[in-house]
């Protein structure tokens, strides 16, 4: 996922390349997934602020994290009951941001995917 360094260099990135405006439509897109978006539409409702508690966490793709492990094995700890791992929080993903923003496989999109890679913050980056 890269250092707080890599996002550093890799959020300039973005905003140089497709400005500020849209690189927090980016963020937005990515905290709040569960909003419609109608790209017609300039009032978007995505446009509330990140970090309210209704907001997600942000990664680089949607999907789970955390989540408790057991200290010996290290294996995730499950919950007989639900059988779901214990403490794993949903968050949103920064290229899924993008790819929500201006859609899947865009050019747009496959350049923030571009630059996540040069910079070291997309999912191939080992932690």
């Amino acid at each position: 996922m890269g250092t707080e360094m890599d996002w550093m260099t890799f959020l300039y990135a973005v905003q140089k390349q497709v400005g500020l405006n849209q690189l927090l439509r980016i963020y937005n897109h990515a905290c709040h997934p569960e909003l419609p978006f109608d790209p017609g539409t300039p009032a978007d409702a995505r446009m509330a602020q990140c970090g309210s508690a209704e907001s997600l966490p942000i990664a680089w793709v949607d999907g789970a994290i955390g989540g408790k492990r057991d200290p010996v094995t290290g294996e995730p700890v499950v919950d007989p009951i639900t059988n779901e791992v214990i403490g794993l929080q949903e968050h949103g993903g920064f290229l899924s941001g993008a790819e929500r923003r201006w859609g899947l496989d865009s050019p747009e999109a496959n350049a923030v995917g571009g630059l996540g890679l040069e910079h070291g913050v997309d999912e191939n980056t080992a932690p």
